[in-house]
């Protein structure tokens, strides 16, 4: 920011340039195929509780989880602090972030905070080149969540909301639904079984490991 002509403020920005797109279903990198091999980690951490703010953590996190073959990372129903998407970008790990959101009943009545947070996320997140994709929630089944047919009306009308918004804030980044079901609009889809036919997919939590016991 300049005032009569004198810089009074700056701040450094670190980002890349990439290229997402979708041809055929499949995910394409800088117009090449390419396919995600991926995992998934939640907001607590199993060491200290919640998420370090550390980069160095994360580099050396991401380090070993590249060296296992993953190049995609999925937080569930978490949004990751700054550090790790620092790293993700030094690394070369792609991450798929989440709005707080665990099933589909917990969008309607939060919508208002949650648009919030998907512009902010969209706003300070939007120039790492390892964003690629930020999705509304978690497991939104339609028929399990909702009973009422006006429920689902405003909840589709919000997902179309929701979807412009971070079209318009992001286009660099996949917007998704969810994760967990192919519900549209949605520019990449995690289902639990078979493959989205438009757009690309990937499998939802076909694991499940349990985490060891360290007690």
């Amino acid at each position: 920011m300049e005032r009569d002509g004198q810089g009074v403020d700056e701040t450094p920005v670190r980002f890349g340039f990439r290229s997402l797109s979708s041809k055929d279903g499949k995910l394409r990198l800088n117009g090449q195929p390419y396919y995600l091999r991926g995992f998934s980690i939640a907001r607590p951490d199993p060491l200290i509780g919640m998420l370090p703010c550390e980069k160095e953590v994360w580099v050396k996190r991401f380090a070993l989880a590249k060296g296992y073959g993953f190049n995609h990372l999925r937080w569930h129903s978490t949004t990751p602090p700054r550090a790790a998407f620092e790293a993700a970008d030094q690394v070369g790990i792609f991450i798929q972030a989440e709005l707080p959101v665990c099933c589909a009943e917990y969008l309607l009545p939060n919508r208002a905070l949650l648009r919030e947070e998907l512009a902010r996320a969209l706003q300070t997140y939007g120039h790492h080149p390892s964003f690629l994709a930020l999705s509304f929630g978690n497991e939104f089944n339609l028929q399990r969540d909702f009973a009422a047919e006006t429920d689902k009306v405003a909840f589709f009308k919000t997902i179309e909301e929701f979807y412009a918004l971070g079209k318009k804030l992001a286009p660099q980044i996949f917007i998704m639904s969810n994760t967990g079901y192919e519900v549209h609009p949605s520019d990449m889809a995690a289902v639990n079984k078979g493959v989205a036919e438009s757009i690309p997919s990937v499998e939802h939590e076909s694991g499940g490991y349990p985490s060891p016991d360290i007690s």
